[in-house]
Protein backbone atom coordinates (compact mmCIF):
# COMPACT_ATOMS: atom_id res chain seq x y z
CA UNK A 1 0.00 0.00 0.00
CA UNK A 2 1.03 3.63 -0.49
CA UNK A 3 1.58 5.38 2.82
CA UNK A 4 -0.01 8.85 3.27
CA UNK A 5 2.20 11.78 4.28
CA UNK A 6 1.09 11.99 7.92
CA UNK A 7 0.28 9.80 10.89
CA UNK A 8 -3.08 11.57 11.24
CA UNK A 9 -3.97 10.73 7.62
CA UNK A 10 -3.02 7.07 8.14
CA UNK A 11 -5.12 6.86 11.31
CA UNK A 12 -8.12 8.13 9.38
CA UNK A 13 -7.59 5.55 6.63
CA UNK A 14 -7.50 2.81 9.25
CA UNK A 15 -10.55 4.10 11.15
CA UNK A 16 -12.52 4.31 7.87
CA UNK A 17 -11.40 0.75 7.02
CA UNK A 18 -9.65 1.87 3.83
CA UNK A 19 -6.85 -0.38 5.07
CA UNK A 20 -6.39 -2.58 8.11
CA UNK A 21 -4.04 -1.81 10.97
CA UNK A 22 -2.06 -4.93 10.03
CA UNK A 23 -1.65 -3.84 6.41
CA UNK A 24 -0.57 -0.37 7.47
CA UNK A 25 1.97 -1.73 9.93
CA UNK A 26 3.44 -4.17 7.40
CA UNK A 27 3.87 -1.35 4.89
CA UNK A 28 5.69 0.81 7.43
CA UNK A 29 7.97 -2.02 8.56
CA UNK A 30 8.84 -2.87 4.97
CA UNK A 31 9.51 0.78 4.13
CA UNK A 32 11.91 1.50 7.00
CA UNK A 33 13.86 -1.72 6.47
CA UNK A 34 14.24 -1.20 2.73
CA UNK A 35 15.05 2.50 2.80
CA UNK A 36 17.31 2.87 5.82
CA UNK A 37 20.35 1.49 3.99
CA UNK A 38 20.52 4.91 2.29
CA UNK A 39 20.30 6.92 5.51
CA UNK A 40 22.04 4.91 8.28
CA UNK A 41 19.50 5.99 10.90
CA UNK A 42 18.68 2.63 12.55
CA UNK A 43 20.78 0.52 14.91
CA UNK A 44 18.26 -2.28 15.48
CA UNK A 45 15.04 -3.50 13.86
CA UNK A 46 12.33 -5.14 15.93
CA UNK A 47 10.11 -7.93 14.56
CA UNK A 48 6.58 -7.19 13.44
CA UNK A 49 4.17 -7.54 16.41
CA UNK A 50 2.25 -10.80 16.40
CA UNK A 51 -0.89 -9.22 17.83
CA UNK A 52 -2.61 -5.90 17.11
CA UNK A 53 -5.43 -4.51 19.23
CA UNK A 54 -7.47 -2.79 16.54
CA UNK A 55 -9.41 -0.68 19.05
CA UNK A 56 -6.45 1.38 20.25
CA UNK A 57 -5.90 4.93 18.92
CA UNK A 58 -2.44 4.24 17.47
CA UNK A 59 -3.18 0.71 16.21
CA UNK A 60 -1.34 0.25 12.93
CA UNK A 61 1.08 3.13 13.57
CA UNK A 62 4.73 2.13 13.58
CA UNK A 63 7.21 4.50 15.22
CA UNK A 64 10.96 4.37 15.74
CA UNK A 65 12.82 5.94 18.65
CA UNK A 66 16.26 6.98 19.81
CA UNK A 67 18.36 4.04 21.01
CA UNK A 68 18.47 5.46 24.54
CA UNK A 69 15.21 3.90 25.72
CA UNK A 70 14.44 0.38 26.88
CA UNK A 71 12.16 -0.89 24.11
CA UNK A 72 10.37 -4.23 23.90
CA UNK A 73 12.66 -5.65 26.58
CA UNK A 74 15.87 -4.66 24.78
CA UNK A 75 18.65 -2.83 26.62
CA UNK A 76 19.42 0.46 24.84
CA UNK A 77 22.64 0.55 22.86
CA UNK A 78 23.18 4.27 23.56
CA UNK A 79 25.46 4.54 20.52
CA UNK A 80 28.22 2.97 22.60
CA UNK A 81 30.97 0.53 21.69
CA UNK A 82 29.84 -1.50 24.69
CA UNK A 83 26.17 -1.15 25.62
CA UNK A 84 25.52 -0.43 29.30
CA UNK A 85 24.33 -3.32 31.45
CA UNK A 86 21.25 -1.39 32.35
CA UNK A 87 17.59 -1.97 31.83
CA UNK A 88 14.52 -0.25 33.23
CA UNK A 89 11.05 -0.25 31.68
CA UNK A 90 10.52 3.03 29.85
CA UNK A 91 7.35 4.84 30.91
CA UNK A 92 6.90 6.87 27.70
CA UNK A 93 7.46 3.83 25.44
CA UNK A 94 5.08 1.79 27.60
CA UNK A 95 2.39 4.48 27.28
CA UNK A 96 2.77 4.45 23.48
CA UNK A 97 2.48 0.68 23.52
CA UNK A 98 -0.73 0.92 25.55
CA UNK A 99 -2.03 3.31 22.89
CA UNK A 100 -1.28 0.71 20.21
CA UNK A 101 2.14 1.70 18.83
CA UNK A 102 5.10 -0.66 19.20
CA UNK A 103 8.61 0.46 18.15
CA UNK A 104 9.75 -0.66 14.68
CA UNK A 105 13.41 0.27 15.24
CA UNK A 106 15.96 1.79 17.59
CA UNK A 107 17.67 4.80 16.02
CA UNK A 108 21.26 5.97 16.02
CA UNK A 109 22.59 8.66 18.33
CA UNK A 110 25.75 10.33 19.55
CA UNK A 111 27.47 8.08 22.06
CA UNK A 112 25.63 8.29 25.41
CA UNK A 113 23.84 11.40 24.06
CA UNK A 114 27.05 13.36 24.63
CA UNK A 115 27.48 15.02 21.22
CA UNK A 116 25.87 17.93 19.40
CA UNK A 117 26.55 16.26 16.05
CA UNK A 118 25.52 12.83 14.78
CA UNK A 119 29.13 11.79 14.20
CA UNK A 120 29.80 8.68 16.28
CA UNK A 121 32.92 6.51 15.85
CA UNK A 122 30.89 3.44 16.82
CA UNK A 123 28.23 3.80 14.10
CA UNK A 124 27.92 4.69 10.41
CA UNK A 125 27.50 8.43 9.99
CA UNK A 126 23.81 9.33 9.38
CA UNK A 127 22.97 10.95 6.04
CA UNK A 128 21.00 14.20 6.03
CA UNK A 129 18.06 14.01 3.57
CA UNK A 130 18.64 17.70 2.78
CA UNK A 131 22.13 17.11 1.39
CA UNK A 132 24.82 14.49 1.83
CA UNK A 133 27.25 17.32 2.68
CA UNK A 134 24.99 18.80 5.37
CA UNK A 135 25.73 17.73 8.92
CA UNK A 136 23.15 16.08 11.16
CA UNK A 137 22.81 17.47 14.64
CA UNK A 138 22.98 15.32 17.75
CA UNK A 139 22.45 13.65 19.90
CA UNK A 140 19.07 12.44 18.55
CA UNK A 141 20.55 12.22 15.05
CA UNK A 142 18.94 8.98 13.88
CA UNK A 143 15.51 10.22 14.94
CA UNK A 144 15.88 13.40 12.88
CA UNK A 145 17.09 11.52 9.80
CA UNK A 146 14.42 8.80 9.99
CA UNK A 147 11.60 11.33 10.32
CA UNK A 148 12.99 13.68 7.66
CA UNK A 149 13.56 10.82 5.22
CA UNK A 150 9.99 9.59 5.72
CA UNK A 151 11.04 6.29 7.34
CA UNK A 152 8.64 6.88 10.23
CA UNK A 153 6.04 9.49 11.08
CA UNK A 154 7.50 10.50 14.43
CA UNK A 155 10.17 9.58 16.94
CA UNK A 156 10.85 10.07 20.63
CA UNK A 157 14.25 11.55 21.41
CA UNK A 158 15.95 13.21 24.35
CA UNK A 159 17.09 16.78 24.84
CA UNK A 160 19.69 17.77 27.44
CA UNK A 161 21.24 20.85 25.82
CA UNK A 162 19.48 20.90 22.44
CA UNK A 163 19.61 17.24 21.39
CA UNK A 164 16.11 17.24 19.86
CA UNK A 165 15.93 20.82 18.62
CA UNK A 166 19.34 20.95 16.91
CA UNK A 167 19.04 17.72 14.86
CA UNK A 168 15.46 18.63 13.95
CA UNK A 169 16.65 22.03 12.70
CA UNK A 170 19.52 20.53 10.69
CA UNK A 171 17.09 18.17 8.94
CA UNK A 172 14.25 20.65 8.45
CA UNK A 173 11.57 19.04 10.64
CA UNK A 174 9.71 19.82 13.85
CA UNK A 175 11.35 19.10 17.19
CA UNK A 176 9.60 19.53 20.55
CA UNK A 177 11.46 19.66 23.87
CA UNK A 178 8.93 19.21 26.67
CA UNK A 179 8.70 20.79 30.10
CA UNK A 180 11.02 19.10 32.58
CA UNK A 181 9.17 16.18 34.18
CA UNK A 182 6.19 16.16 31.82
CA UNK A 183 7.35 12.83 30.37
CA UNK A 184 9.10 10.74 33.04
CA UNK A 185 12.66 9.78 32.08
CA UNK A 186 12.34 6.34 33.69
CA UNK A 187 13.75 3.81 31.25
CA UNK A 188 15.84 6.45 29.48
CA UNK A 189 19.60 6.17 29.98
CA UNK A 190 20.72 9.38 31.73
CA UNK A 191 23.23 12.00 30.66
CA UNK A 192 22.48 14.86 33.07
CA UNK A 193 19.27 14.00 34.96
CA UNK A 194 18.45 17.59 35.98
CA UNK A 195 18.49 18.63 32.31
CA UNK A 196 17.33 15.49 30.50
CA UNK A 197 13.91 15.67 28.86
CA UNK A 198 12.03 13.42 26.46
CA UNK A 199 10.42 15.00 23.41
CA UNK A 200 9.05 14.36 19.94
CA UNK A 201 10.25 14.83 16.38
CA UNK A 202 7.77 14.80 13.49
CA UNK A 203 7.03 16.27 10.07
CA UNK A 204 3.61 17.51 11.20
CA UNK A 205 2.56 19.44 14.29
CA UNK A 206 -0.56 17.28 14.59
CA UNK A 207 1.48 14.08 14.35
CA UNK A 208 3.71 15.39 17.14
CA UNK A 209 0.65 16.27 19.22
CA UNK A 210 -0.82 12.77 18.84
CA UNK A 211 2.44 11.05 19.77
CA UNK A 212 3.00 13.40 22.71
CA UNK A 213 -0.53 12.84 24.00
CA UNK A 214 -0.17 9.07 23.75
CA UNK A 215 3.23 9.19 25.52
CA UNK A 216 1.80 10.89 28.59
CA UNK A 217 0.17 9.64 31.72
CA UNK A 218 -3.58 10.18 31.90
CA UNK A 219 -3.18 12.97 34.48
CA UNK A 220 -0.59 14.80 32.36
CA UNK A 221 -2.76 14.45 29.27
CA UNK A 222 -5.69 16.02 31.10
CA UNK A 223 -3.54 19.07 31.90
CA UNK A 224 -1.99 19.52 28.44
CA UNK A 225 -4.77 18.24 26.13
CA UNK A 226 -7.86 18.74 28.24
CA UNK A 227 -10.32 17.91 25.43
CA UNK A 228 -8.97 14.38 24.89
CA UNK A 229 -10.70 11.39 26.50
CA UNK A 230 -9.17 10.34 29.83
CA UNK A 231 -8.23 6.94 28.43
CA UNK A 232 -6.77 6.15 25.02
CA UNK A 233 -8.94 3.21 24.09
CA UNK A 234 -10.80 4.08 20.90
CA UNK A 235 -9.32 4.23 17.41
CA UNK A 236 -12.36 6.04 16.04
CA UNK A 237 -12.70 8.55 18.87
CA UNK A 238 -13.46 11.93 17.29
CA UNK A 239 -11.35 13.75 19.87
CA UNK A 240 -8.23 11.94 18.61
CA UNK A 241 -9.18 12.31 14.96
CA UNK A 242 -9.77 16.05 15.38
CA UNK A 243 -6.93 16.92 17.71
CA UNK A 244 -6.33 20.20 15.87
CA UNK A 245 -9.74 21.50 16.98
CA UNK A 246 -8.73 21.11 20.61
CA UNK A 247 -5.42 22.97 20.36
CA UNK A 248 -5.49 26.50 21.81
CA UNK A 249 -5.58 28.89 18.84
CA UNK A 250 -5.61 32.57 19.88
CA UNK A 251 -6.98 35.11 17.41
CA UNK A 252 -3.90 37.21 18.06
CA UNK A 253 -0.64 35.78 19.33
CA UNK A 254 1.66 37.63 21.74
CA UNK A 255 5.27 36.98 20.83
CA UNK A 256 8.57 38.18 22.23
CA UNK A 257 11.38 38.20 19.63
CA UNK A 258 15.11 38.13 20.35
CA UNK A 259 17.53 37.67 17.42
CA UNK A 260 20.57 39.24 19.15
CA UNK A 261 23.25 37.30 20.97
CA UNK A 262 26.27 38.52 22.88
CA UNK A 263 28.59 36.28 20.85
CA UNK A 264 29.17 37.08 17.18
CA UNK A 265 29.15 33.42 16.13
CA UNK A 266 25.64 33.05 17.62
CA UNK A 267 24.23 36.16 15.94
CA UNK A 268 22.39 35.21 12.74
CA UNK A 269 24.42 35.55 9.57
CA UNK A 270 23.11 37.96 6.95
CA UNK A 271 21.32 35.24 4.89
CA UNK A 272 19.74 33.79 8.04
CA UNK A 273 18.78 37.20 9.38
CA UNK A 274 17.11 38.13 6.09
CA UNK A 275 14.84 35.06 6.20
CA UNK A 276 14.11 35.48 9.90
CA UNK A 277 13.19 39.16 9.59
CA UNK A 278 10.97 38.47 6.57
CA UNK A 279 9.14 35.80 8.56
CA UNK A 280 8.71 38.03 11.62
CA UNK A 281 7.30 40.79 9.41
CA UNK A 282 4.89 38.32 7.83
CA UNK A 283 3.75 36.95 11.17
CA UNK A 284 2.76 40.42 12.35
CA UNK A 285 -0.49 39.82 10.42
CA UNK A 286 -1.79 37.74 13.31
CA UNK A 287 0.66 38.39 16.16
CA UNK A 288 1.85 41.25 18.31
CA UNK A 289 5.65 41.09 18.32
CA UNK A 290 7.74 42.70 21.06
CA UNK A 291 11.50 42.99 20.66
CA UNK A 292 13.34 41.84 23.81
CA UNK A 293 16.93 41.32 25.00
CA UNK A 294 18.11 38.31 27.00
CA UNK A 295 20.30 40.23 29.41
CA UNK A 296 20.77 37.25 31.74
CA UNK A 297 21.61 34.82 28.94
CA UNK A 298 25.32 34.46 29.93
CA UNK A 299 24.41 33.61 33.52
CA UNK A 300 21.80 31.02 32.46
CA UNK A 301 24.20 29.42 30.00
CA UNK A 302 27.00 29.26 32.57
CA UNK A 303 24.77 27.47 35.07
CA UNK A 304 23.52 25.09 32.37
CA UNK A 305 27.13 24.18 31.53
CA UNK A 306 28.03 23.61 35.18
CA UNK A 307 25.07 21.27 35.72
CA UNK A 308 25.70 19.42 32.45
CA UNK A 309 29.37 18.74 33.14
CA UNK A 310 28.89 17.86 36.82
CA UNK A 311 26.06 15.41 36.20
CA UNK A 312 27.71 13.87 33.14
CA UNK A 313 30.76 13.21 35.32
CA UNK A 314 28.55 11.49 37.88
CA UNK A 315 26.81 9.40 35.20
CA UNK A 316 30.10 8.15 33.76
CA UNK A 317 32.23 8.15 36.93
CA UNK A 318 32.90 4.40 36.79
CA UNK A 319 33.89 4.46 33.12
CA UNK A 320 36.21 7.42 33.76
CA UNK A 321 37.91 5.60 36.64
CA UNK A 322 38.15 2.24 34.83
CA UNK A 323 38.18 3.00 31.08
CA UNK A 324 38.99 -0.59 30.14
CA UNK A 325 35.60 -1.82 31.38
CA UNK A 326 33.56 0.55 29.24
CA UNK A 327 35.56 2.75 26.88
CA UNK A 328 34.21 6.21 26.15
CA UNK A 329 34.71 8.11 22.92
CA UNK A 330 36.78 11.33 23.01
CA UNK A 331 33.57 13.38 22.69
CA UNK A 332 31.95 11.74 25.72
CA UNK A 333 35.14 12.06 27.77
CA UNK A 334 35.43 15.73 26.81
CA UNK A 335 31.93 16.36 28.18
CA UNK A 336 32.41 14.31 31.34
CA UNK A 337 35.93 15.26 32.46
CA UNK A 338 35.41 18.98 33.23
CA UNK A 339 32.89 18.11 35.90
CA UNK A 340 35.55 16.19 37.80
CA UNK A 341 37.68 19.33 38.07
CA UNK A 342 34.93 21.78 39.04
CA UNK A 343 34.55 22.92 42.67
CA UNK A 344 31.54 21.24 44.24
CA UNK A 345 30.04 24.56 45.30
CA UNK A 346 29.64 25.59 41.63
CA UNK A 347 27.14 22.78 41.10
CA UNK A 348 25.38 23.47 44.41
CA UNK A 349 25.05 27.15 43.52
CA UNK A 350 23.69 26.40 40.04
CA UNK A 351 21.07 24.08 41.46
CA UNK A 352 20.11 26.52 44.22
CA UNK A 353 19.61 29.41 41.77
CA UNK A 354 17.62 27.50 39.16
CA UNK A 355 14.13 28.39 40.41
CA UNK A 356 14.96 32.04 41.09
CA UNK A 357 16.53 32.58 37.66
CA UNK A 358 13.67 30.81 35.89
CA UNK A 359 11.06 32.96 37.61
CA UNK A 360 13.05 36.09 36.72
CA UNK A 361 13.15 35.00 33.07
CA UNK A 362 9.40 34.33 33.01
CA UNK A 363 8.71 37.70 34.62
CA UNK A 364 11.05 39.78 32.46
CA UNK A 365 10.63 38.05 29.08
CA UNK A 366 7.24 36.32 29.09
CA UNK A 367 5.16 38.48 31.44
CA UNK A 368 3.29 40.11 28.55
CA UNK A 369 3.98 37.48 25.87
CA UNK A 370 2.87 33.90 25.30
CA UNK A 371 6.15 32.73 23.80
CA UNK A 372 9.71 33.82 23.00
CA UNK A 373 10.95 33.39 19.42
CA UNK A 374 14.70 33.06 18.78
CA UNK A 375 16.99 31.74 16.06
CA UNK A 376 18.14 28.14 16.45
CA UNK A 377 21.01 27.70 13.96
CA UNK A 378 22.40 31.23 13.63
CA UNK A 379 24.89 30.33 10.91
CA UNK A 380 22.54 27.95 9.10
CA UNK A 381 23.00 24.21 8.59
CA UNK A 382 26.77 23.71 8.24
CA UNK A 383 28.59 21.09 6.21
CA UNK A 384 30.08 18.10 7.99
CA UNK A 385 33.56 19.42 7.14
CA UNK A 386 32.99 22.55 9.26
CA UNK A 387 32.07 20.72 12.49
CA UNK A 388 34.37 17.68 12.53
CA UNK A 389 37.56 18.41 14.52
CA UNK A 390 39.71 16.19 12.28
CA UNK A 391 38.63 18.03 9.13
CA UNK A 392 40.99 20.57 7.47
CA UNK A 393 37.99 22.90 7.21
CA UNK A 394 37.00 22.58 10.88
CA UNK A 395 35.63 25.81 12.35
CA UNK A 396 35.16 25.63 16.13
CA UNK A 397 32.76 28.60 15.98
CA UNK A 398 30.48 26.63 13.66
CA UNK A 399 30.41 23.78 16.20
CA UNK A 400 29.74 26.02 19.22
CA UNK A 401 27.04 27.94 17.35
CA UNK A 402 24.97 24.75 17.09
CA UNK A 403 23.93 24.86 20.75
CA UNK A 404 24.32 28.59 21.39
CA UNK A 405 20.54 29.12 21.65
CA UNK A 406 19.44 25.90 23.32
CA UNK A 407 21.25 24.88 26.52
CA UNK A 408 19.88 27.68 28.72
CA UNK A 409 16.31 26.44 28.05
CA UNK A 410 17.12 23.06 29.60
CA UNK A 411 18.49 24.74 32.73
CA UNK A 412 15.13 26.46 33.24
CA UNK A 413 13.17 23.31 32.33
CA UNK A 414 10.93 25.17 29.88
CA UNK A 415 9.28 23.68 26.77
CA UNK A 416 10.55 24.72 23.35
CA UNK A 417 9.76 23.83 19.76
CA UNK A 418 11.71 24.33 16.56
CA UNK A 419 10.55 24.10 12.96
CA UNK A 420 11.50 25.56 9.55
CA UNK A 421 10.10 28.86 8.31
CA UNK A 422 12.03 29.23 5.05
CA UNK A 423 15.23 28.40 3.19
CA UNK A 424 18.62 30.08 2.84
CA UNK A 425 20.63 30.69 -0.32
CA UNK A 426 21.82 27.06 -0.29
CA UNK A 427 18.25 25.74 -0.16
CA UNK A 428 18.79 24.56 3.43
CA UNK A 429 16.13 25.15 6.08
CA UNK A 430 16.05 28.25 8.23
CA UNK A 431 14.36 27.41 11.52
CA UNK A 432 13.12 29.24 14.57
CA UNK A 433 12.98 28.20 18.21
CA UNK A 434 9.85 29.07 20.18
CA UNK A 435 10.13 28.90 23.99
CA UNK A 436 7.01 28.69 26.13
CA UNK A 437 5.97 28.86 29.74
CA UNK A 438 5.89 25.60 31.74
CA UNK A 439 3.42 23.01 30.41
CA UNK A 440 2.34 25.03 27.38
CA UNK A 441 3.19 22.29 24.89
CA UNK A 442 -0.31 22.44 23.36
CA UNK A 443 0.13 26.17 22.69
CA UNK A 444 3.55 25.63 21.08
CA UNK A 445 2.14 22.87 18.88
CA UNK A 446 -0.83 25.05 17.97
CA UNK A 447 1.54 27.82 16.86
CA UNK A 448 3.55 25.36 14.77
CA UNK A 449 0.31 24.01 13.28
CA UNK A 450 -0.77 27.55 12.33
CA UNK A 451 2.54 28.15 10.53
CA UNK A 452 2.44 24.70 8.92
CA UNK A 453 -1.05 25.31 7.54
CA UNK A 454 -0.29 28.76 6.17
CA UNK A 455 3.22 28.30 4.78
CA UNK A 456 3.69 24.64 3.93
CA UNK A 457 2.05 22.09 1.70
CA UNK A 458 0.24 18.98 2.91
CA UNK A 459 3.51 17.13 3.51
CA UNK A 460 4.29 19.45 6.42
CA UNK A 461 7.77 20.24 7.72
CA UNK A 462 9.88 18.03 5.50
CA UNK A 463 12.93 18.32 3.22
CA UNK A 464 10.63 17.01 0.47
CA UNK A 465 8.35 20.03 0.82
CA UNK A 466 8.93 23.74 0.56
CA UNK A 467 7.03 26.78 1.79
CA UNK A 468 3.88 27.29 -0.25
CA UNK A 469 3.89 30.33 -2.52
CA UNK A 470 7.28 31.58 -1.32
CA UNK A 471 6.92 34.80 -3.24
CA UNK A 472 3.93 35.75 -1.12
CA UNK A 473 5.68 35.11 2.20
Amino acid sequence: MSLPPSLVALRRLISKRACSAGEALQAQYRHIREEDEHWHSATHFFPLPTHIDHTLPLAGIGLAHKDIFTMRGRTPGCGAAVAPSWKQPCTAIRNLSRAGSEPMAALSMAEFAAGITGDNPNLPRPVNPISTNAMVGGSSSGSAVAVAAGLCYASLGTDTAGSIRVPAATCGILGLKTTRGLLPTTGCYPLAPSLDTIGVMARSALDAAQVLAASMSISARKRIFSHLPPTSDALSDNAWDNLDKGLPMPDHWRLAWCPEHEDSYATPSEPQARVLETFMSWIARFAHVSHVSLTNYPELTRHASVVLHAECTSTHAHALRTPSTRPLSPTTRALALPGAAMPAFWYAESQALQHELTMAFLTLILKDSDMLVTPILPQGVPDWSAVLPDSPEFDPRALIALFSWTAFVNYMGLPAITFPIGEDEKGRPVCIQVIGKPRTEALLLAFAWRIQQERYAERGFSPASSPAEKANH
